[in-house]
C-alpha cells in the first residue's frame, strides 16, 4: 500500500528563497543598464551632435556642377571602358602645313634651250625662205598648210599678220639672226610665270632641278630669277636698242 502511494507522488520543483530571487537580475535591467554607464553616454552624445551638424550643414553643401564642352580639358582624371583613339584635326592640320612649307619646290631648268631655241628658229626660216621664195600666194588664210607648218618648226604660235610680214620679205637671214640675236640671252636666265608663288618660297630656297641631267642646286637668291612679263619687256626694250636704225 505504501508502495502504490509513492507512485503517485511526484517530486516537486523546489522554490526560490526571496535572497536568491533579488539577486536575480530582472528584463528591464538588462536593456535599460547600457544606456546608465557613463561611457555610453558620451557615444550617444556624440551621435547626437553629428546628427545636428549634418542637418546644419546639408542645406548649404553645394557640389558643384562642371560643365564641359568640346576642347575643355577635364579637372579630373576620366578612365575610358574600352581603348580609342581621337583624331585632333586641328593639331593635325597645322602640322601637314608646317611639313609642307618645309619642303623646297622644285623648277625645271632646260640648259640645252639655247640649242633647241636655235634649231626651231633655223628650221622655221629656211622652210619659209624655201616655200615662198618664188610663190605667188596672193592671200594667205589661218588655214594655210605654210603657215600651220611655220608655227608647228618653231613651236610657238605668232599672228597672221606677222607671218604676212615674214613672207613679203621672204624669211631673210638677216632676221633670223636678230630674233637668234634678242631671244638667246633669255634662255639662259631662270624665267618662271609667275613670282607670286616664288615669293611664298623666301626663307627656304627652293630646287633648281636641270631636265637633262637631273642636276638640282638649291637656290636661295632669287634676285635673278624674272617672270614671263619682265621677260617680254626686256625683250622689248633689248629689240629698240638692236633695231633702232635697221631697215629691212
Amino acid at each position: 500500500m505504501k508502495d502504490k502511494f509513492l507512485k503517485y507522488i511526484k517530486p516537486g520543483k523546489k522554490k526560490p528563497s526571496k535572497i536568491e530571487d533579488s539577486k536575480k537580475p530582472k528584463k528591464s535591467d538588462i536593456i535599460t543598464k547600457p544606456f546608465i554607464e557613463p561611457s555610453t553616454h558620451r557615444v550617444i552624445i556624440c551621435i547626437l551632435l553629428s546628427a545636428v551638424m549634418a542637418l546644419l550643414i546639408s542645406p548649404r553643401l553645394r557640389i558643384p556642377e562642371l560643365a564641359y564642352i568640346p576642347g575643355d580639358i577635364s579637372k579630373h582624371n576620366i578612365r575610358a571602358p574600352e581603348d580609342f583613339s581621337v583624331e585632333d584635326k586641328e593639331t593635325t592640320a597645322i602640322k601637314i602645313k608646317e611639313k609642307t612649307d618645309s619642303v623646297q619646290s622644285v623648277y625645271d631648268f632646260n640648259s640645252m634651250a639655247e640649242d633647241e631655241l636655235e634649231k626651231r628658229v633655223i628650221a622655221a626660216f629656211s622652210m619659209g625662205r624655201k616655200t615662198f621664195k618664188n610663190s605667188r600666194e596672193k592671200e594667205l588664210t589661218p588655214e594655210n598648210k605654210n603657215y600651220v607648218q611655220f608655227q608647228k618648226n618653231l613651236e610657238t604660235s605668232i599672228s597672221l599678220e606677222d607671218f604676212k610680214l615674214l613672207a613679203q620679205r621672204q624669211f631673210k637671214k638677216v632676221i633670223e639672226d636678230y630674233l637668234l640675236e634678242l631671244l638667246i640671252p633669255f634662255t639662259q636666265r631662270e624665267v618662271v610665270l609667275s613670282k607670286e608663288h616664288l615669293f611664298k618660297e623666301r626663307g627656304h630656297g627652293i630646287i633648281l632641278r636641270d631636265v637633262h641631267s637631273n642636276e638640282e642646286v638649291i637656290v636661295d637668291d632669287f634676285s635673278s630669277i624674272i617672270d614671263i612679263k619682265e621677260a617680254q619687256a626686256l625683250l622689248k626694250r633689248d629689240a629698240r636698242i638692236v633695231l633702232k636704225n635697221v631697215r629691212i
